[in-house]
């Protein structure tokens, strides 16, 4: 549902699965949401949020 309201095309990373991201880090780890990245990197993001996905695609967005 957030994907098809929110209508990002060129991000790496779809807005839900970004979303997911911060909700997974919110509740396994209450760290800052500016370290995701690094929370990530010590996880198997793939398995976490979906093939093909790593923490460094987490960091990088497409500004419109």
């Amino acid at each position: 549902m957030i994907d098809t309201a929110a209508k990002c095309k060129d991000c790496n990373l779809s807005v839900g699965t970004r979303i997911k991201a911060l909700f997974i880090n919110m509740g396994a780890d209450r760290k800052a949401l500016y370290k995701v990245k690094e929370f990530y990197e010590k996880r198997d993001a793939e398995v976490l949020l979906g093939e093909g996905v790593c923490a460094e695609e987490l960091e990088s967005y497409v500004v419109v």
